[in-house]
């Protein structure tokens, strides 16, 4: 299992958790690809019907239980401006409940947001990762910046207690110039510092498929 958290919005986590899942059906993997909690649902919650869609099973993007918002804003903002309101308890029961009787193979669980996106006045996302006992790859955008966006968010992953299984920077280059974002970011975690960089929407499993051994996702049983 893996959750795909970010640096923020926008960096590019569900085109890496598409990629993912796509690259492991190539290889005849089985995959669960979910978005437990999506806003900006207007009125359909288009980054979880394309996880959906990715693993060939289009009702995970509607389920009972999960948490879809209207407005394009974090859980809790969107709450108290009238909203669905975000139920932590029952999120994190069916996300369980889902992953515990999905076809075995990987399981790919997509935040929203970055790490610490308040989910309501007394949750963010670490705690739903925490109470699932999920590792993370921390998705970053490999723009100015994202040196101390993406530090912040692996040192709040450590200081919960959340495994990093590595950091995916969306848009580098594979090659490890000196003085590069993901140069530096290397020198200074000890986690894998890796590029994903597909040229478009139908490249994102073969820009994947060099990830998922740094990110050890093996194939478990043939997909039906």
């Amino acid at each position: 299992q893996l959750f795909v958290t970010g640096t923020g919005t926008g960096v590019g986590k569900t085109w890496l958790t598409r990629g993912l899942a796509g690259a492991l059906r190539a290889q005849g993997g089985a995959v669960t690809a979910l978005k437990p909690i999506e806003t900006g649902c207007d009125p359909d919650p288009l980054d979880a019907i394309a996880l959906a869609a990715a693993c060939e099973r289009p009702e995970l993007a509607r389920w009972p239980g999960l948490h879809r918002a209207r407005l394009p804003l974090s859980p809790w903002a969107a709450t108290l401006r009238g909203d669905s309101p975000y139920e932590h308890e029952a999120v994190l029961s069916t996300t369980r409940e889902i992953l515990a009787n999905a076809p075995a193979g990987v399981h790919l669980v997509e935040g929203a947001g970055g790490v610490l996106v308040p989910l309501d006045q007394d949750h963010d996302i670490l705690d739903l990762v925490r109470a699932l006992r999920i590792p993370v790859v921390v998705v970053a955008a490999d723009i100015l910046g994202t040196l101390s966006h993406t530090l912040t968010a692996v040192e709040a992953c450590a200081h919960r207690g959340v495994a990093v299984r590595a950091v995916v920077m969306s848009g580098a280059s594979v090659e490890d110039d000196a003085g590069s974002n993901r140069a530096l970011l290397s020198r200074r975690l000890d986690v894998p510092v890796l590029a994903f960089t597909p040229r478009d929407d139908s490249d994102l499993a073969r820009a994947a498929e060099p990830l998922l051994a740094p990110l050890q996702l093996t194939r478990t049983r043939p997909a039906p």
